[in-house]
């Protein structure tokens, strides 16, 4: 019975059943849009950025996904068509982080 009880409870955290788990498509969405957002912002700061700083081209390349992250989550929460998520911002963080680390 009780690894029927941990079964269920795996399954339920994965498969995203509650109203905003930790692991769901949507967290999936906010990860990979924001890498992908910062990825290209970082290889555009690469090509046009006349500075050989590379703190200051990932301080510029993290700027857009950022504020648009902080952006969807104040648009959600004005708007009422969403929910304001802190574990939407998380994966969002995540991804910019993925971003950069890809590109180093």
């Amino acid at each position: 019975m009780r690894k029927l009880l941990i079964l269920i409870l795996i399954t339920s955290l994965f498969t995203g059943i509650y109203a905003d788990g930790f692991f769901s498509l949507d967290k999936i969405d906010h990860f990979f849009t924001a890498a992908v957002i910062t990825v290209s912002c970082m290889l555009a700061v690469m090509i046009l950025s006349p500075a050989n700083s590379q703190t200051a081209n990932i301080s510029m390349a993290i700027a857009l996904p950022l504020i648009m992250s902080i952006a969807k989550e104040v648009y959600d929460g004005v708007s009422k068509t969403g929910e304001v998520s802190y574990k939407d911002f998380i994966y969002d963080l995540l991804g910019i982080a993925a971003g950069v680390l890809l590109t180093r």
